[in-house]
């Protein structure tokens, strides 16, 4: 019976573990690996390969030595006393760290690091090499030619368009959902991935869309939001698709199609087999209800993710969906480490947990929703800033950036603190770990604003009205660069004569005005319920303390209501013992 031996490998890795192992098969080693990864700790069927392992392929990369689970496997399988055979993927000095802590089997190590593995004669003789340490090793095959002819590393896929993101750094992995993918894709053609604003649909598809292309495989990231981005984003890939001269008889007339059209065409033609197609927040199923139904076991794979129920038609199986739900615990302790550029101590996993624990599912899709939205418009600001200023002769004429000291903006202007303390308390990677502690605190403390606000926020049927609510008062974040504070797009367009903490007050009511007429404008996008939460008495509040004109009127409520509401925040005062919501 041909000896087992166990792939041990960070799924990062997975375009270069896989092949190797199907390598293993064709040269009679039987092989286990799981290309699905594990889910938070070694699972048992990791544990049962490990036990019945007679080796272990280790592919030791920078993350392989970064994973907790990577290092719990290796350190497991030592314990067992295996033999280990490490794969060098990384930096050599990470490869001999990480296996100073385990007994190697036959040389050193096998490089397959880029340099090699993308040297056809070098990755030729790294491989036979390991073959034949493999074969010393566990007396398999010793005299078997060796076939390495079936490995070669895919050429890196391309995007059609560019995806949205580069890889994501600052990223919770999400392994159980391209687990789940890759699953789905195995049986079908089309799957779904699902979930509220801001649980990280768009983000778990542009790094599986980036593990794709590294697999060698072409990427159509097409925007979906509405039928204007669809149509351009749709038209754009067809025209990319039809300059390629073999394509141009099979795809004439496409542009003049119907723009939901245009996928079925494609794909028709079997063009679109050689693209892996996501449609980015669908918001319409009539934009992919003809690919869908045309498609079902098409040859072109196809990811959707929405915040919708997509719901096809009775003659089409129904649409193979993952929800994409909140990150766990575990993970959030991750993501808080990669921010602050460490690993998490014990006892400091501990006091992140404490603090997620604090937060309900729903306040951190409002937090995830929220981060996601501002950060990527002030991103887009900063990007026009730095290019006017290229443009731009004098001082004068360039556009101010306020940044913001967090100690200055708290003695001077308690207005934006207040609002700051609830960006925080709604966005906790935004702001220091210390300071939501301790404003997460003071504020369910009802010290600092009214618990009416939270109760608000955790009310699931004001939910999306909080979310959009909250997108316009997030008037405060953080830029990428550093901890410091930057005044928001919108309120900095206002800000050019007027660049001083004393006129940011002005500017938030002002800001918060022009929410309210916008809102009222929108009846579909808003509900006149959202007055009788606390946000107006903030409203009322700035009206109370600047000259700028906002009528109480306008928030449904009179002026000796207003006065009193703004009369209660001053003390700190919960609005329900007003009676007057």
């Amino acid at each position: 019976m041909a000896k087992l031996i166990m792939i041990s490998y960070c799924w990062n890795d997975l375009a270069i573990a896989r092949p190797v192992a199907q390598l293993l098969k064709s040269n009679g080693f039987n092989v286990w690996i799981d290309q699905y990864d594990m889910k938070v700790d070694m699972n048992e069927a990791m544990i049962a390969a490990i036990d019945n392992a007679d080796a272990i392929l280790a592919f030791i990369s920078d993350d392989y030595a970064k994973s907790h689970n990577c290092n719990l496997e290796i350190k497991y399988a030592n314990e067992k006393r295996k033999m280990i055979f490490p794969v060098r993927l990384g930096h050599s000095n990470v490869v001999k760290s990480c296996a100073a802590t385990f007994v190697t089997a036959g040389k050193i190590y096998t490089d397959l690091s880029p340099k090699v593995w993308y040297n056809d004669l070098q990755r030729h003789e790294q491989l036979h090499s390991l073959i034949n340490s493999l074969s010393s090793q566990l007396e398999l095959l010793k005299n078997a030619p060796i076939n390495i002819g079936s490995v070669s590393p895919p050429n890196p896929g391309t995007a059609t368009p560019p995806l949205p993101f580069s890889n994501p750094q600052h990223f919770i992995e999400r392994n159980e959902i391209w687990r789940k993918l890759d699953e789905t894709f195995n049986t079908s053609k089309i799957c779904v991935l699902r979930g509220v604003g801001g649980s990280g649909k768009t983000y778990a598809a542009c790094k599986y869309a980036h593990q794709r292309i590294k697999s060698g495989q072409n990427v159509a990231w097409l925007k979906s939001d509405s039928a204007a981005n669809a149509e351009s984003s749709y038209r754009e890939f067809a025209l990319a698709v039809s300059r390629f001269p073999a394509n141009r008889e099979k795809l004439t007339g496409l542009l003049n199609l119907p723009f939901n059209q245009i996928l079925t065409e494609i794909v028709d033609n079997a063009i679109g087999s050689r693209f892996f197609l996501i449609l980015d927040n669908v918001d319409n199923y009539r934009h992919v209800e003809l690919i869908v139904s045309a498609h079902a076991s098409a040859k072109c794979e196809v990811l959707i993710t929405t915040r919708y129920f997509l719901t096809p038609t009775a003659a089409i199986n129904p649409l193979e969906s993952i929800h994409v739900t909140i990150p766990s615990e575990q993970a959030c302790i991750l993501f808080f480490g990669s921010l602050e550029n460490r690993a998490i101590p014990a006892e400091d996993a501990k006091e992140i947990t404490a603090a997620c624990n604090q937060l309900s599912l729903r306040v951190y899709v409002a937090a995830r929703y929220l981060s996601s939205h501002v950060y990527e418009s002030v991103e887009s600001y900063l990007k026009k800033i730095e290019i006017e200023k290229r443009k731009q002769v004098t001082d004068d004429q360039i556009y101010p950036e306020v940044s913001l000291s967090i100690d200055s903006l708290f003695d001077s202007d308690v207005q934006s603190h207040k609002l700051l303390m609830l960006l925080a308390f709604l966005d906790p990677d935004a702001i220091f770990l210390n300071l939501v502690q301790e404003w997460s605190a003071q504020i369910q403390n009802n010290s600092l604003i009214s618990a009416t606000v939270y109760e608000t926020i955790l009310n699931q049927k004001n939910l999306p009205n909080c979310l959009y609510k909250l997108e316009n008062l997030a008037l405060i974040t953080q830029t990428f660069q550093g901890r410091a504070l930057t005044i928001h797009r919108c309120i900095q367009a206002d800000v050019r004569e007027k660049v001083n903490l004393s006129t940011s007050t002005t500017l938030i009511a002002r800001n918060l005005q022009k929410f309210y007429n916008e809102a009222a404008a929108s009846r579909k996008r808003f509900d006149k319920s959202l007055l009788e939460h606390d946000v107006v008495g903030i409203a009322a509040y700035f009206a109370t303390q600047t000259s700028v004109d906002i009528s109480a009127q306008e928030y449904g409520i009179g002026d000796s209501e207003a006065k009193a509401i703004a009369d209660a925040l001053k003390e700190n005062k919960s609005l329900q013992s007003l009676n007057i919501l």
